[in-house]
């Protein structure tokens, strides 16, 4: 993640092919129309890495949980150092999380794994666990949601923190946004249905615009 990041600032593209632990590409994405479309995208790096001691997961349990978790709880936490605000000082508040993120594709990488057969992959891939594991870690008592409406979650999740300050359900909000992506299949129905671009770049309000390239990422 940090490394991509420090691309994006240099002004540099993060767009690649797909990296081989997501998929192989050579098999997945055939020299055709269809195939050109999946070729490419931004991937955060190092996305599976994570001190779960830290946030007093196991091991066993660390292994199996969707990267999508572990980066929201540590985006979390930077965030609440961001604002000048400690564990303490929001422990037993009334403190809301919303995150937006749509359905887990990790749920096809975690059926074909050896961790399927745990009994943490109840909760590995799920979107209302990723919020829930904020307040839990965070011992935050305000609304908890997970917001899937597409590619507007994360702005989507941000209408409904404001909205519920604003009406006293919490006296502040934490907003997540993230988007990983590991399915070829879903990469496959997006590029067949022509949304994305065969050359993997979105052209925004640009005659050169084919389709857009999917992309990884999370703010908080």
């Amino acid at each position: 993640a940090v490394g991509a990041r420090l691309l994006a600032s240099t002004g540099r593209s993060v767009i690649c092919e797909v990296p081989p632990d997501r998929w192989e590409l050579a098999a997945a994405a055939p020299d055709d129309a269809i195939g050109q479309r999946i070729r490419h995208g931004g991937f955060l790096r190092d996305a599976d890495l994570f001190d779960n001691a830290f946030f007093s997961v196991s091991p066993a349990e660390a292994a199996v949980m969707e990267p999508s978790q572990r980066l929201a709880l540590e985006k979390s936490y930077e965030a609440l150092h961001g604002t000048g605000y400690s564990k303490a000082d929001l422990m037993g508040s009334l403190t809301g999380v919303w995150v937006g993120m749509w359905a887990s594709e990790y749920t096809e990488v975690l059926r074909q794994s050896k961790g399927a057969s745990t009994v943490y992959a109840a909760t590995a891939s799920t979107c209302s666990v990723a919020c829930g594991r904020i307040s839990f870690a965070l011992g935050l008592q305000g609304p908890c949601s997970a917001i899937d409406t597409a590619c507007s979650s994360g702005i989507v999740a941000a209408h409904d923190a404001l909205r519920a300050v604003q009406n006293t359900e919490c006296k502040t909000g934490l907003v997540v946004g993230i988007n990983m992506i590991f399915s070829q299949w879903t990469s496959m129905m997006m590029a067949t249905a022509g949304m994305t671009s065969p050359k993997g770049r979105c052209h925004t309000f640009d005659a050169r615009a084919d389709g857009y390239a999917r992309g990884e990422g999370i703010y908080a």
